[in-house]
């Protein structure tokens, strides 16, 4: 938290990104801790907190403005595990399209990819397993549902159209 204070006076925008494998039974689910430290991260002066680990994507919320991306899903995700070891989901994530003015985020766009779990040259192709392109029109709706769902009970609205989020109710700027 120290070290983003610390950036927040030297820079404009910070984002503060966080990577864990501490996770609920339902791996959809938003630990408490980890809401937590995103609030501290943003009062600390990060403009988006944006976490990943938990292979799947997990809801949207908003604090003080900013937005706090829980759980972005995939992006990369190349593992030696036998196919089907992981939910199809696994193999999904979004981008977030964030855009600022005045060190804040004003606007974000969710970006919805697709990742392969067969390699180009096969199964045993685990160099190339798991790699990012963008969603088609059919699975870009069902991971913005997905993501809208999880993100409505913080408050979060996703346009499961454009991709589009923001909070409900937005609270006061600072």
């Amino acid at each position: 938290l120290h070290a983003i204070a610390a950036a927040r006076r030297q820079a404009q925008v910070v984002i503060a990104c966080q990577h864990n494998h501490d996770w609920e039974p339902d791996m959809a689910q938003v630990p408490d801790w980890q809401r937590a430290l995103a609030r501290r991260c943003i009062d600390a002066g990060a403009a988006v907190f944006a976490g990943h680990g938990a292979p799947l994507l997990q809801g949207i919320e908003f604090h003080q403005g900013a937005p706090l991306f829980y759980g972005l899903g995939n992006f990369v995700f190349q593992t030696e595990k036998p196919m089907g070891a992981y939910p199809p989901e696994s193999w999904e994530g979004v981008i977030a399209e964030c855009a600022f003015d005045g060190g804040r985020c004003r606007e974000a766009r969710l970006v919805p990819l697709t990742l392969n779990e067969v390699g180009l040259n096969g199964p045993n192709d685990m160099a190339t397993r798991g790699l990012p392109a963008l969603a088609s029109a059919e699975r870009s709706a069902a991971i913005l549902n997905r993501i809208a769902v999880r993100s409505q009970g913080f408050g979060t609205s996703v346009d499961r159209r454009s991709g589009r989020i923001a909070p409900d109710h937005r609270p006061a700027r600072r």
